[in-house]
C-alpha cells in the first residue's frame, strides 16, 4: 500500500534559469495545456518540467515560469513517481494526468506509483486509470507474478482480490503504460 502522506500547499514555484544553449530547460517532450513539457532524462532518474512561457520573470523570454515539476526515479523496468509539485495557478487543470501520458507515450515509459501518495496522488491515479489511453494495473506484492487490473473508484483505484490501501497489504504496486 502506498503510505499516505499530507503536503503543505504549493504556492508558487518560481522562473527558470537556462542551463545551456543547446538545450536549455532539457529535452523538448510535447505541449500540455499551452505549457511546454521538457525532461532531463538520465539513465537512473529523470526530472521534467512543464514551462509557462506566456509567464516570463519580468517578460524575460530566458525565464519561464515553473507550472510543475515531477522527479522520477528507475526501478527494475519502470520508473517510479518520486515528487510531483504544481504551482497554484495551474491546480484543477488536470495537468499532471496529462503530462503523465505525455511522457508515457513519448518516452515509452512504464509509471510506476510512488512509495507514499497524498490524497492528490490517489486521485491522480484514478483518473489515470479512466483514460482508454492507459492501462493501470497492480500487484499485491514487489515479488509476485500475478497482475490485478485497476478499477476506478469514486476517490481512488480498487481491485476485487484485494485492498490497495489497506494497512495489511503494505506492499501494493501499481503501474501504468499507454496502449
Amino acid at each position: 500500500m502506498p503510505l499516505e502522506i499530507q503536503y503543505s500547499k504549493t504556492g508558487n514555484l518560481g522562473f527558470i534559469e537556462p542551463n545551456s544553449v543547446d538545450e536549455p530547460w532539457g529535452t523538448y517532450i510535447g505541449t500540455r495545456c499551452g505549457l511546454k513539457v521538457y525532461a532531463f532524462k538520465g539513465r537512473l532518474s529523470c526530472e521534467v518540467l512543464a514551462l509557462d512561457h506566456n509567464r516570463c520573470y519580468r517578460n524575460n523570454s530566458t525565464r519561464p515560469r515553473i507550472a510543475m515539476e515531477l522527479s522520477l526515479s528507475k526501478e527494475g523496468n519502470a520508473w517510479e513517481v518520486d515528487l510531483v509539485q504544481v504551482a497554484r495557478n495551474y491546480k484543477g487543470q488536470s495537468l499532471a494526468p496529462r503530462v503523465y501520458c505525455l511522457l508515457m507515450r513519448k518516452l515509452t515509459m512504464v509509471l510506476k506509483a510512488g512509495r507514499s501518495q497524498s490524497v492528490g496522488g490517489r486521485k491522480l491515479w484514478n483518473r489515470l486509470a479512466k483514460r482508454s489511453d492507459v492501462l493501470v494495473w497492480c500487484k499485491p506484492s514487489r515479488y509476485s507474478k500475478k497482475k490485478t487490473l485497476a478499477k476506478t473508484g469514486k476517490i481512488q483505484l480498487t481491485t476485487d482480490e484485494y485492498d490497495l490501501y489497506s494497512s495489511s497489504n503494505s506492499i501494493t504496486e501499481m503501474f501504468a503504460i499507454a496502449v
